[in-house]
């Protein structure tokens, strides 16, 4: 299994990685251009308002909105700009293969991964297990590589 954890990965890229790990601060002059990735998007926003655009629809966005978006599922936000405020957000990406890697490894995962995988269209996490999910994301800030990787699990059980 290869090196599990890279902050300093470009954009969405998990490339020779299993998921990527980033703490972004968006300032106001800063665009967020139209992206999608080969990979799963985790991406919860700790602090700012906008619009999120998904394919042809749109929907507001605000702290604490936490969102899924499946591999190749293309995807934008537009922030509220406000003098001196900066939009602050987190962002999980998890490799397609890891999921298989991760059955390889521990069968028990099974269930969680077909789940996962069935995941076509953008979704809002919303109730306890949304509460959850931030909870370790927002430990995993302060973490280093290989203590983030028990909450990726824990994470992937609760999607």
């Amino acid at each position: 299994m290869p090196y599990l954890c890279n902050q300093q990965a470009k954009d969405n890229e998990v490339k020779g990685h299993s998921f990527t790990y980033k703490h972004k601060i968006i300032s106001p002059s800063q665009r967020n251009r139209g992206q999608s990735s080969q990979n799963w998007e985790l991406t919860y926003i700790c602090k700012g308002a906008g619009i999120l655009f998904v394919e042809d629809k749109e929907e507001t966005v605000q702290t604490g909105s936490l969102d899924l978006f499946p591999p190749m599922m293309k995807h934008r936000y537009k922030f509220d700009v406000q003098e001196g405020c900066e939009s602050i957000l987190i962002q999980l990406n998890i490799s397609p293969d890891f999921l298989q890697r991760l059955h390889d490894f521990f069968p028990e995962y099974q269930k969680t991964i077909d789940h996962i995988q069935n995941i076509k269209n953008h979704v809002k996490i919303e109730g306890e297990h949304a509460s959850t999910i931030i909870e370790e994301l927002e430990a995993m800030h302060q973490m280093g590589d290989a203590e983030r990787i028990s909450h990726v699990l824990h994470i992937l059980t609760l999607l």
